[in-house]
């Protein structure tokens, strides 16, 4: 299976507008929408494994003004149940690449997914692996992440992370439900944290952690 990460920027302008997106993202993004194959046509399924920055050209959606990045993550087997569950509502996603080929990357996907509530992706373009991790707080998840480098070096002793980045992204449904926390099944905790860009970026970002009681 196919599925494209669809990681989305607002335009830095005078009058921004509110970015339309299934998740809303902390870290190098603002938004995230994810589509499957099966939701493509031909010429969407056979642009997104060739260009996938192309594929916002001639997809049947309409054109928004933001920028866009899109990740093509491929699968052996349906990640559906993984997507549905709801009981973990903070999703952590790690973009990887390793110094060099890995031979034993099937390992590396059966240990992080068995160890971890997690789903793995290879990908023909920008990353070597992608990992979508949930959990119930920012702890156990950059815990978690701070364990791939770890899994990597014990399982493929060889290699190890050359460069990556991992961002989190809460489904907007949850973000709108904030106020009743146990509710969506986020842990109680402490946060505290480094900001840097506009103004407006920052202080959506200190809303959206004051709504979470960090």
């Amino acid at each position: 299976m196919i599925r494209v990460f669809q990681f989305k920027n607002n335009f830095l302008s005078e009058n921004p507008k509110m970015l339309k997106a299934e998740y809303s993202v902390i870290g190098y993004f603002d938004g995230l929408d994810m589509k499957t194959d099966a939701d493509m046509k031909g010429a969407e399924r056979s642009c997104i494994l060739s260009d996938p920055f192309q594929y916002e050209f001639i997809k049947n959606d309409p054109y928004e003004m933001c920028d866009y990045f899109n990740i093509a993550g491929l699968r052996e087997q349906s990640d559906e149940d993984f997507w549905k569950s709801s009981e973990e509502p903070l999703v952590f996603i790690s973009c990887i690449r390793f110094r060099r080929k890995s031979e034993k990357l099937k390992k590396l996907i059966e240990m992080i997914e068995k160890t971890y509530h997690a789903v793995c992706f290879t990908t023909l373009d920008s990353s070597d692996l992608v990992i979508c991790l949930k959990t119930t707080s920012h702890e156990k998840g950059y815990r978690a992440i701070e364990e791939y480098r770890r899994i990597i070096s014990e399982h493929d002793s060889q290699n190890g992370i050359q460069k990556g980045f991992s961002v989190l992204a809460i489904r907007q449904a949850v973000l709108d439900s904030l106020r009743d926390r146990e509710a969506v099944g986020i842990e109680e905790e402490q946060l505290q944290c480094v900001l840097r860009g506009g103004c407006q970026r920052l202080e959506r970002y200190r809303a959206v952690f004051r709504r979470t009681g960090a």
